[in-house]
């Protein structure tokens, strides 16, 4: 599982939460990737769901009250159903969430970006995936956004060999 606690400014726990996706519970890979906060005082994290290389690798966003509870989960396979990585996570001011990875198989590179938008209630709103000309290694790696109308994703994409451009 994935945790997530709060304390106050005097270093006392409030709560813990303990994130268990019910249908990876028996996986051995979870980790988390990044956390942000709404403007209404919310808390979502994103992680990896998963065995180490293998299809059974998921990008998931969980969104939690202030009190610790969770509002909702949700999980991303890509269409071609191998590997899922969640690297970053941003909150627009309407409370829609956006979820940069990225998704392919080590051993069968190619892999590629993925961005998923989420709604403020946790439904998947649209996803976009990135393969370079050539069908390169891509690698999303952070999200940023300009007023309310525009995102923008970084990453890297190997070049020939192990050369990596930005």
């Amino acid at each position: 599982g994935v945790y997530t606690q709060r304390y106050n400014a005097f270093g006392v726990l409030q709560w813990t939460n303990v994130y268990v996706n019910t249908t990876y519970f028996f996986l051995t890979r979870n980790t988390a990737a990044s956390a942000v906060f709404d403007p209404f005082g919310n808390i979502y994290f994103s992680g990896t769901l998963g065995l180490n290389n293998s299809v059974l690798s998921d990008e998931f966003v969980v969104k939690i009250n202030s009190a610790g509870n969770m509002v909702w989960d949700e999980l991303y396979d890509n269409p071609s159903n191998t590997e899922d990585h969640s690297v970053d996570l941003l909150i627009d001011n309407s409370g829609n969430t956006y979820n940069i990875g990225y998704t392919g198989r080590f051993f069968y590179k190619p892999i590629n970006t993925t961005i998923v938008k989420y709604s403020s209630a946790g439904l998947m709103q649209w996803e976009g995936l990135f393969d370079s000309p050539g069908n390169k290694q891509d690698e999303g790696i952070q999200l940023a956004i300009e007023g309310s109308s525009s995102i923008y994703s970084f990453g890297t994409t190997t070049n020939q060999g192990t050369d990596q451009d930005i």
